[in-house]
């Protein structure tokens, strides 16, 4: 497990080698320099061909090189008469720690305190209790600061991670609502011009059939006005009152034409942009939306706002993926309910988007509110009194 960080690490580590590399050649005899600059000069390419080739994927080469560099230290140690070498086989554990599972680290580790050990020995150094407890203290410490920096590393890189991965993801989640918006305007577009076609070709139908008839009546009235007055008035009664009845129908079709955008349905628009969420999220939403009467423009665009700000709320601040949705009217008020089973909160901030829904609720009358407490998510409720469409 290898990540920008942890090379950081190692690189300090490597540092700290070659700091001890310098101590320990101007501290020991002339004979010995020789050795110890070969042997640090193995270090060193076996530091980089690890770093270029099996960094990233651990490989039976690189635990064999692993094992090279570990006798070369030791060899450093048994040559060394300073006693500084201990920090270079300290690092080592570290190093192989950091960069393995904890368990194999803590295996190597304790392979190398022994053999350490067995070194002293070769080298006849007087191993007391007091040494003993010195060498062991440190290969304790270096183990437990590595493991603590390690913990710390991955829990920054996981913290990272899940800060990207919620960025894209809500990133996601708004061009979707782009996406759907553009796609419920064409929809409507095209609703509406099939309804405005229909009403249209009922236009047609209606005055020609109101003009054939009227036609027929005229004639008829015509031959009759010489031969039977009566009959020939009654005939233009009818023709005017056909005329008339026409003309009630023609406006009424005009009126649908002229009012064409509040052809379709809320709670079916409604319906269809929560199924689209569902669809395109992964969510589970349960809902229950009753037909509405003719509302007017503005509080349909309330509710259909705070529908998108209660969901994008839920899934960007809450973490939810569970929502409940209730839409009802009675004693000529709209009721709203709208509910998430995300984390929740105790002190209620609100934001941009909370304020203007409470304000444009208020705005019409209405009465905005919303509950919630830790882990048992947030349930927002809106009343309004009805207006309908004028």
């Amino acid at each position: 497990m290898e990540d920008k960080n942890i090379r950081i690490f190692s690189v300090v580590m490597n540092v700290i080698n070659l700091i001890v590399a310098v101590v320990i050649l101007n501290n020991n005899i002339i004979e010995n320099r020789t050795m110890f600059l070969v042997a640090f000069s193995a270090l060193i390419i076996i530091y980089f061909i690890n770093i270029k080739k099996f960094s990233k994927k651990p490989s039976k080469e690189g635990n064999i090189l692993g094992v090279i560099n570990t006798l070369i230290i030791l060899f450093i140690v048994f040559l060394d008469s300073t006693g500084v070498s201990i920090v270079l086989i300290l690092v080592s554990v570290g190093t192989s720690i950091l960069n393995k599972s904890t368990k194999v680290g803590l295996s190597l580790a304790l392979t190398n305190y022994i053999v350490y050990m067995l070194v002293l020995i070769l080298k006849h150094e007087a191993l007391n209790l007091y040494n003993i407890s010195i060498i062991t203290i440190n290969f304790t410490f270096a183990c437990v600061l590595t493991i603590a920096v390690k913990y710390e590393l991955n829990e920054k890189t996981k913290a990272q991670l899940i800060s990207k991965e919620l960025e894209e993801r809500t990133s996601e989640l708004e061009r979707a609502y782009e996406r759907l918006q553009d796609l419920y305007e064409d929809k409507e577009e095209i609703i509406v011009l099939k309804e405005r076609n229909r009403i249209a070709g009922e236009i047609h139908d209606t005055v020609g059939h109101i003009l054939t008839t009227v036609t027929i009546q005229l004639e008829a009235s015509k031959r009759l006005i010489k031969k039977d007055p009566d009959l020939a008035l009654e005939k233009l009664n009818s023709a005017q009152q056909q005329v008339k009845t026409g003309l009630s129908d023609i406006r009424k079709s005009v009126r649908s034409l002229k009012d064409g955008e509040h052809l379709l349905d809320f709670a079916d628009i409604l319906k269809t942009f929560v199924e689209e969420v569902k669809k395109n999220n992964e969510l589970d939403i349960e809902y229950d939306l009753a037909a509405m009467p003719k509302l007017d423009k503005k509080i349909e665009n309330i509710i259909y706002r705070a529908l998108q700000e209660g969901i994008t709320n839920g899934i960007r601040h809450g973490k939810s993926n569970r929502f409940k949705i209730n839409l009802n009217h009675e004693n000529n008020t709209i009721q709203f309910t709208l509910q998430d089973w995300g984390q929740g909160f105790d002190k209620f901030k609100p934001g941009f988007g909370i304020n203007n829904m409470k304000s444009k609720v208020e705005g019409v009358g209405g009465k905005f509110n919303i509950e919630s407490k830790i882990n048992t998510g947030v349930t927002i409720k809106i009343e309004i009194p009805i207006v309908e469409e004028n």
